[in-house]
């Protein structure tokens, strides 16, 4: 919880009210108070006429002069888990005039700790006998939380994109903060996220005609430039949504000098989201980053950004520093809290695997085109206002929606191109997916009719076809031999040290218990259970940074591991092995001699 102040998270609400005693509220203040009174009874701990009561071997002692009901747990959610950092409790009191005082405050679990909340929030009708009897209020309030139900929660964040509240998902911020309102959703955000990531509409304008003026700025340059960078730039308003073994883990970068608009101008222009404004040129470093940057700093700023795009300026291999900036770039692609996509600016083409350059040097822009995209500005942001909302319907109907339109499109690519990358097949997949939901929103807000949008798609599928051969031959044409042999022997050097490690049985013999093993062996081979490779980074000096697919593919193309032959022709490599009498397992088959000559090749 370091990044939320306490200031932050005190949500303070009170009022003063005559409680009807016959009235509903009063019945089920009392129901309350019974069932806290039953929960609290093994600590010798007591509502009493509205105070809270310990009774020790002699006597009673009041604790206070009111009594705590909580309403929900409090949760701060960093853009990867939640954690629960508090309480938001009711506190009722009697004033002077008899009227019943209902005070409602947010308080952290190091408040509730210290219990300096006390002075520091209430007022003097709320009255704690003896500070030494604090002990059993906090005992009382910790207690309490037991009444609370799963649905009883609130979700403080201080990070951009989508978190799912108390019933329904919410992309964070929105243009205004008064639109989320804790008490009707369940989430509150630092204040300072809607100044820092703002989304500036074009007033008055519709999303009929924030799609058309966003179609112009596709139609404004190549296309084969803008659909992707747009496409991107969609796709990356759902990042944390994708499963992690489906998310596109390769780099788009811009590449190659024009004298009429910079990289920066065209990044800024079609896949800017936040602070979008007519100085196209100037990249937003609170929001962006820069390769200039320490290895520390551009991580940091990496995984911080959620549910956006973020920019990477001057990216490049000439020094020494920039080159082991690169390889940390491409783990961290691998890292399953990266919850966005990264564009990339260089000057050279970037020739690395799992890379898609986009060379600008050719586009052709009139000057009133350009000024047309500067002043289309407000109107994308317009558009991708609505936009998220589509998709927040879309993910409130059922949040796998996406993740299922992405496996018909990689079995498109896949049956189109036999031999593409896996994660080359990924990107353009994805990409597919967010132009085709960009052309369904077009058809719904009656922009275009369905016989354009259908004419649309298909040109856009035309140009992935042809641009994933292009990446797919530039991304073959690396050494990726030796990218591939490198992880190989990784891999193989980690399976060596946790077979030495975790003790195998020996094939047929039966385990005792069947979750403690990793897999048997005999003398020619191991057989490893499929969790081997959630372990594998345990033993590895360094994460893997390539597909468990890819690997498997490399390492029996080598002989090293068995497979499987289906009827569809395709090879799995969780051979189906009988490892002891009576049982079948799904097994990763590594010949031991062949694993042994790699890893001395590899030594050489």
């Amino acid at each position: 919880m370091n990044n939320l102040n306490e200031e932050s998270i005190i949500n303070k609400k009170i009022k003063r009210i005559k409680l009807d005693w016959n009235s509903e509220s009063f019945k089920n203040i009392l129901d309350t108070k019974t069932k806290l009174n039953k929960i609290y009874s093994n600590e010798k701990l007591r509502i009493q006429s509205g105070n809270l009561v310990f009774k020790d071997n002699r006597k009673e002692h009041k604790i206070c002069n009111f009594f705590v009901i909580p309403t929900h747990k409090i949760y701060y959610f960093d853009g990867s888990k939640k954690e629960k950092i508090g309480l938001r409790i009711r506190l009722y009191t009697n004033d002077q005039n008899k009227m019943t005082k209902i005070t409602e405050l947010t308080i952290t679990n190091e408040l509730i700790n210290n219990g300096k909340w006390i002075d520091k929030y209430l007022a003097d009708d709320y009255i704690l006998y003896k500070n030494e009897y604090y002990v059993h209020l906090k005992k009382a309030i910790k207690l309490s939380s037991k009444l609370l139900k799963k649905k009883d929660k609130e979700i403080y964040t201080d990070r951009t994109g989508w978190i799912k509240g108390s019933f329904e998902w919410y992309y964070v911020p929105v243009t205004d903060p008064d639109i989320i309102l804790i008490d009707e959703t369940g989430i509150n955000y630092d204040k300072g996220l809607s100044k820092k990531y703002s989304l500036t509409e074009k007033k008055g304008a519709t999303a009929k005609e924030a799609f058309l003026k966003t179609l112009d700025m596709i139609d404004a340059i190549d296309k084969k430039i803008s659909i992707p960078l747009i496409s991107y730039t969609l796709l990356s308003l759902i990042t944390s949504i994708i499963k992690p073994n489906n998310k596109p883990k390769t780099l788009l970068c811009l590449i190659g000098n024009n004298s009429t608009i910079s990289k920066e101008g065209l990044a800024n222009i079609y896949c800017n989201i936040y602070n979008r404004n007519a100085f196209i040129n100037n990249i937003d470093s609170e929001l962006h980053s820069d390769f200039n940057h320490t290895q520390k700093e551009l991580k940091e700023n990496i995984l911080k950004a959620r549910d956006y795009v973020i920019i990477l300026k001057n990216i490049g291999i000439d020094t020494k520093e920039k080159q082991d900036k690169i390889k940390m770039l491409f783990t961290l692609l691998q890292n399953d809290k990266l919850h966005n996509n990264i564009l990339g600016l260089s000057k050279d083409n970037l020739e690395r695997e799992n890379t898609f350059n986009i060379d600008i040097s050719n586009i052709v822009i009139s000057s009133d085109d350009l000024k047309m995209l500067q002043n289309k500005s407000k109107f994308f942001s317009t558009f991708l206002l609505h936009f998220i909302y589509s998709l927040k319907q879309m993910i409130q109907r059922d949040k796998k929606i996406f993740n299922k339109q992405f496996k018909k499109r990689i079995r498109y690519f896949e049956k189109e191109h036999s031999n593409i990358d896996f994660n080359i097949a990924k990107l353009f997949s994805w990409l597919m997916v967010m132009y085709e939901l960009f052309l369904i929103f077009g058809v719904k807000a009656q922009a275009l009719d369905e016989k354009s949008a259908k004419s649309k798609l298909s040109e856009a599928t035309e140009i992935y076809k042809e641009l994933s051969v292009k990446a797919n031959t530039e991304n073959n044409n690396i050494n990726s031999e030796s990218l591939k042999k490198q992880e190989a022997k990784l891999f193989l050097d980690a399976i060596t040290k946790m077979t030495a490690e975790v003790k195998l049985l020996r094939i047929k013999e039966k385990p005792h218990e069947e979750n403690d093993i990793i897999g048997w062996e005999d003398d020619t081979a191991l057989y490893l259970k499929n969790k081997v490779w959630n372990l594998i980074n345990n033993f590895s000096i360094r994460p893997l940074t390539i597909e468990k697919k890819e690997l498997y593919q490399y390492l029996y193309d080598r002989n090293i591991i068995n497979g499987q032959l289906e009827r569809n022709n395709r090879i799995r490599f969780d051979y189906n092995k009988n490892v002891y009498e009576g049982k079948k397992e799904r097994v990763l088959y590594i010949f031991k001699e062949k694993m042994k000559n790699l890893l001395e090749e590899e030594n050489t």
